[in-house]
């Protein structure tokens, strides 16, 4: 495994990371100590999210644990709760990184970072839908 301390930003991330169309976000409840905030996602990932508000949160500190809600817009139309951690804070925008994934969560991410990414089609995903429906293994 490469050594990732003198690493780079995006070259130092162990996912692929992108962000939503401003036409269909990923919107976001978050949830920490002395917040609450509904918003959109600036960038997800399968390990994280990117978030950015108008305002400054008291209580948003860097590795402080916070609650989210996700909802994934179509062709995924999923949403999930998630537990994470504060890993950066600049301005008003902060990172939460996904702590305990749940493993069919981790999976819609993918799925969704795929198609907005270009490395999943849509056939893939129809069909992905349609075996998980049915309880078929892929």
């Amino acid at each position: 495994m490469p050594d990732k301390t003198n690493m780079q930003g995006a070259n130092r991330r162990e996912y692929v990371r992108v962000a939503p169309d401003r036409r269909a976000p990923v919107r976001v409840d978050i949830n920490g100590n002395d917040f609450i905030e509904v918003t959109n996602a600036v960038d997800i990932s399968e390990g994280g999210i990117r978030i950015s508000v108008k305002h400054h949160f008291a209580g948003c500190h860097v590795d402080l644990p916070a609650s989210v809600i996700i909802y994934l817009p179509a062709p995924v139309a999923r949403h999930f709760t998630a537990r994470g951690r504060i890993r950066h804070v600049l301005g008003d925008s902060f990172g939460v990184q996904f702590i305990g994934l749940n493993p069919a969560h981790r999976e819609l991410l993918r799925e969704y970072v795929g198609g907005m990414a270009g490395t999943s089609t849509p056939e893939i995903n129809f069909f992905g839908h349609v075996r998980k429906l049915f309880g078929m293994a892929p």
